[in-house]
């Protein structure tokens, strides 16, 4: 008896472990009535190891006693004929989807029925690396501009780049994507070539770009300098995509740089102007195919002043014009009382005169009655400090002519007159005089610097004379007309326009 308990227990056992179990009905008093065993397994297992990656199918059968069963966990990428079922023996088909990805992918469906679960595990091995670009090679403009580029792959991926001049929006990613690629300016006068490269899944796609050149050019921050006097310098910026040399037309004028490329600076070096004159030098940029820009520049002189007479002597015509060159204000002054001045447009004491630069002024000697040579001075100062004197010696009876244009001569008291008519002239005037009798007169027209223009011999009437004279052929300037008789030397100034 004792044999067959230990037979009926051990049998339990066995059921229990096999996914059966024992469940028991009792009456209102606790006895047991009745007994129904339960089960539950799966069998018949196939197609579900090592799935290929193109996707495949495999099936189950799940064995039910007195129970009702549902699968569960089932993968996104896996597919069940039937998710429940109860007593009996059903066949569950089970499709797998293709695996895109690299990676191999695992997953397990749970049959739970009364408090027993099953399982059955599929794997599928991952897809071949896939890693292509949409396009390989670009020809870009010389401006700045982006392109996309679109990945298929099935892989983590890296991008990076060979230049500086292309760059990306993002360096890595996984899958299918794309990104940005910006290509800076080409501001150089050659084409460059830049290579951005995909890598992932031990692939490697490359993406090319050819950015074609701009056009050379040169410009200058600036193309004129007026230098002063003093040594000074200037510095040039160059903005330019190729290469360039300097050169100068001046040997005062030198660069710090002979040569450079693309944008960059030199500077221009002015050595000490000590002349009297403003002098002009160019600075010449040339680019290698040949465009050119230039600096030009005038540096100021030094001051002066410089006169055209410092030494009069007075021997017939008491008057001269005095030209002035200077860049300064300057002024003209004479301690001497019988030494005076006039200047065009001048209004102020005859004594002290001045202006501004360049200009004229004519200084006039009274007669001279003391009976000897006499000296005197004037002096011109400037602005600058510059001092010039201008000597004057006189000699005994030279008598400054009077000039009269408007008076007509007829009586004895225009008899030590010469008159020039029109006076300033364009070159034909008259020379109007009066002679006590009948005789030969000689006429001279000298210039500034005592040179003969004309020479004549005038056979004079008795009273007034007029004598027609031509200077139309002569510079324009301030001529000296001398009228020389038996008893009688008269002289006038002639303004030549």
């Amino acid at each position: 008896m004792q044999k067959t308990y230990l037979f009926i227990v051990l049998f339990l056992l066995a059921r229990v472990s096999l996914g059966q179990g024992v469940s028991f009905a009792y009456d209102a008093s606790g006895n047991r009535i009745s007994r129904s065993a339960y089960s539950l397994s799966v069998s018949g297992q196939t197609g579900f190891s090592n799935v290929v990656s193109n996707g495949g199918s495999g099936s189950f059968v799940v064995n039910a006693t007195n129970v009702n069963w549902s699968i569960s966990n089932v993968p996104s990428w896996v597919s069940v004929s039937t998710l429940s079922g109860g007593n009996g023996t059903t066949l569950v088909n089970v499709t797998i989807n293709a695996n895109s990805s690299s990676t191999a992918r695992t997953g397990t469906l749970t049959i739970t029925g009364n408090s027993t679960s099953q399982t059955v595990n599929i794997t599928q091995v991952g897809a071949p690396p896939v890693l292509s670009l949409n396009t390989s090679t670009s020809n870009a403009p010389n401006v700045a501009n982006t392109q996309t580029v679109t990945i298929s792959s099935n892989v983590s991926w890296t991008i990076s780049s060979n230049v500086s001049w292309l760059t990306t929006n993002i360096s890595s990613g996984s899958n299918n994507s794309s990104f940005i690629v910006s290509v800076q300016a080409n501001t150089t006068t050659s084409a460059r070539i830049g290579i951005i490269t995909v890598s992932g899944g031990g692939l490697t796609k490359t993406f090319t770009v050819t950015q074609a050149p701009t056009a050379p050019h040169i410009s200058l921050n600036m193309y004129s300098w007026p230098a002063p006097k003093n040594a000074s310098s200037q510095v040039i910026n160059v903005t330019s995509n190729t290469t360039w040399n300097i050169t100068s037309n001046a040997t005062w004028l030198t660069t710090s740089v002979s040569s450079g490329a693309n944008n960059g600076s030199f500077t221009i070096n002015a050595q000490a102007n000590t002349s009297t004159a403003v002098r002009t030098g160019t600075i010449t940029v040339t680019t290698s195919g040949g465009l050119t820009q230039t600096v030009s520049v005038s540096q100021a002189r030094d001051s002066f002043l410089t006169l055209s007479l410092y030494d009069w002597y007075i021997y017939d015509v008491p008057s001269v014009d005095v030209y002035v060159n200077s860049n300064v204000s300057w002024s003209i002054s004479s301690n001497n009382s019988w030494l005076y001045f006039s200047m065009p447009n001048w209004t102020g004491d005859n004594f002290n005169i001045n202006g501004t630069n360049n200009g004229v002024f004519t200084m006039y000697a009274d007669y001279n009655s003391s009976g000897s040579t006499r000296y005197g001075s004037a002096v011109a100062s400037g602005s600058n400090g510059t001092v010039h004197v201008i000597h004057v010696w006189q000699f005994y009876g030279v008598e400054m002519a009077r000039v009269v244009v408007t008076e007509d001569f007829d009586s004895k008291e225009d008899a030590d007159k010469l008159k020039i008519s029109p006076n300033p002239t364009e070159g034909n005037f008259k020379a109007l005089f009066y002679l006590d009798k009948a005789e030969n007169v000689k006429i001279e027209i000298v210039d500034i610097h005592g040179h003969t223009i004309q020479l004549l011999d005038v056979a004079g009437n008795r009273g007034a004379n007029s004598i027609a004279l031509d200077l139309s052929k002569q510079t324009a300037g301030t001529y000296i007309l001398h009228l020389t008789g038996a008893d009688k030397k008269l002289t006038a100034k002639v303004i030549k326009l």
